[in-house]
């Protein structure tokens, strides 16, 4: 078993005197308009805390793009963790070269109530304690593997009793997809998906799976990676590729080619990802 530690209150980094406390005390926060969000990178469930403002990792961005120009056939392409939508934007240019390109996430849309200088964020319409909420100074948000028991009742009162002054108050949906994905999708052939990546992935063959900041080792367990690789490997096609990439602190890339029941590496640059030992000990593990 891993023990992680989280902290479920931070301070809010706009606030000029937080700005030099380090990301694991303080982040930004979201900026709702007319029912939009931006910096929808701070909304994620729980214990996954995400950092990063936007796509930085140019070398997936320019890997795709090559890979795409040299295939001779269209090929079906599933992002994991979109986010936004918009980590691989440039790909979908090559549309003569996409048969369908598949969006995968969790949650691409939430719910919100303004009450007094909090916004309460909701999951779904059923959920009664929001996961998260937040104002000028603190950031409050659900975690229920937080093992920091004073921050976790603090913030837990805080929900609770903001949830209970909310209830009259009606939810409003907030759609978290970047608005350029939504006009590409009158001209390419979009598909958006709400998927748990631990759960097998049904009804697709992909040729390419691409995942961007999602599959590291502070998200999840062992037997969790160990089922999310499996997961992958079902639902690639012979000899077709998964791309994973994060960019914490530097770009990092690995390649993999589904081989039967192996995964081959065929490119790596920054380092090793974190699960790529996973991915190359698939077959002994299987």
């Amino acid at each position: 078993m891993n023990l992680k530690l989280f902290w479920n209150i931070k301070l809010n980094k706009n606030f000029k005197y937080f700005k030099k406390f380090p990301n694991f005390l303080s982040s930004s926060t979201p900026e709702i308009s007319n029912k939009k969000c931006e910096k929808i990178e701070m909304i994620k469930n729980g214990a996954i805390w995400k950092t990063t403002s936007e796509c930085r990792n140019k070398k997936l961005i320019n890997w795709v793009n090559q890979y795409l120009k040299n295939i001779n056939k269209k090929h079906t392409i599933m992002e994991l963790g979109c986010s936004s939508g918009v980590s691989v934007f440039p790909g979908l240019k090559n549309k003569n070269k996409i048969k369908k390109y598949i969006f995968s996430d969790l949650q691409l849309h939430f719910f919100y109530k303004k009450i007094f200088t909090f916004t309460l964020i909701y999951e779904n319409k059923k959920n009664w304690i929001p996961f998260m909420a937040y104002n000028d100074i603190l950031i409050l948000y659900s975690d229920n593997y937080s093992l920091n028991f004073v921050s976790t009742i603090i913030s837990a009162f805080f929900r609770m009793i903001l949830s209970i002054i909310s209830l009259t108050k009606n939810k409003i949906s907030i759609h978290l997809l970047d608005d350029r994905i939504l006009e590409y999708k009158k001209k390419y052939s979009i598909e958006f998906k709400e998927h748990n990546i631990l759960l097998p992935i049904k009804n697709y063959r992909t040729n390419l799976i691409i995942a961007l900041n999602l599959l590291n080792n502070s998200y999840f367990s062992n037997k969790e990676i160990n089922k999310i690789v499996s997961n992958i490997h079902n639902s690639l096609k012979n000899n077709d590729l998964i791309i994973i990439a994060d960019n914490r602190i530097i770009d990092r890339i690995s390649v993999f080619k589904k081989k039967f029941n192996k995964f081959n590496l065929i490119y790596k640059s920054g380092g090793d990802v974190d699960f790529h030992k996973q991915f190359l000990n698939f077959e002994k593990n299987n």
